[in-house]
Formats: C-alpha cells, structure tokens, sequence
C-alpha cells in the first residue's frame, strides 16, 4: 500500500517567505544567493530552521560547505523560478493514498495558519498533525515526536 508523508512541506499554491520570493526575481535572486551564503547568514537561517534546537558550529560549517560552490548557488535560485505549485496544488485532491501532514507549530518558513488550513481543505481525509514547540524542519526540532507518528501510522 502506498503512503504519503509530509514534513512541513509545501506543495501548495501560497507566497514563498520574503526570501525566497526574492530569489525568483532575475538579477536580484543571484545577488541575494549570494550575499546569503555567509556563515552567519546561514547561522541566523538555521537558528530559525532548528529551533529550539540549539544550533552548532559545526552544523553551520557543514551548511555552509555546499554554498562555495557557484553551481550549488544558481541552482536555489534556478530551482525556485522554476517550481509550480500551482499544478501540485491542483493534484492534490486527487490523491487516495492515506496521507499524514507533520507541521511545526512553531514554523516561522512557512505560516501553519495560511498551510494548515489549505491542507484540511485539498486533502480532507489527511490526518494533520502540529507537534508542539516544534520549528519548519520538524523532525529535528522534535524527533521523538515525529517518530512516534511516523510509525504509528506507517504501521496502519
């Protein structure tokens, strides 16, 4: 039987946050990549990310490693001017296979008051959970929790 999980994801026809809406905006999307790829940047976006975990040097450090690359930076910007979530959202309805959506509650990337709802409305049948204390990478900000989910209904 086939399943489908969603962490925090998007998929859905709603604005980016203010970054990368930027980055779909030609001359504009470059520079911002990369005035962006800086260790404190990339600090400060991880902090937001992670919370409440505790960000470390070291993460910043692996972070930053793929932004030395130019080809790494065009394609975030590539990426982004080329997504259409508009035809995702249009297929979700369609979708039969039992589905969990896992959000952050706490999710400052992607407001689970504008998702959430938007959810609830294209997919009614989803189960939809928001874990507690829990930022946009949901998994790191609570990984028992969202463990837990993801084996009970994996086991359904």
């Amino acid at each position: 039987m086939h399943k489908y999980v969603s962490l925090d994801g998007t998929g859905l026809n709603l604005p980016d946050n203010w970054m990368w809406e930027a980055t779909k905006w030609p001359v504009l999307g470059e520079a911002e990549m990369k005035l962006t790829a800086t260790p404190d940047f990339i600090r400060q976006t991880l902090e937001e990310l992670y919370a409440p975990r505790k960000v470390t040097d070291d993460m910043v450090q692996e972070y930053s490693i793929p932004y030395a690359f130019p080809c790494n930076l065009t394609s975030q910007w590539v990426l982004e001017r080329n997504l259409h979530w508009s035809d995702t959202e249009d297929l979700l309805p369609r979708l039969k296979a039992p589905t969990l959506i896992i959000w952050g509650k706490q999710d400052t990337v992607l407001d689970p008051a504008l998702y959430i709802p938007r959810w609830r409305k294209l997919a009614p049948k989803a189960t939809i959970v928001e874990v507690e204390h829990a930022s946009h990478v949901v998994h790191a900000s609570q990984p028992e929790r969202v463990n837990q989910l993801l084996l009970e209904f994996l086991a359904q």
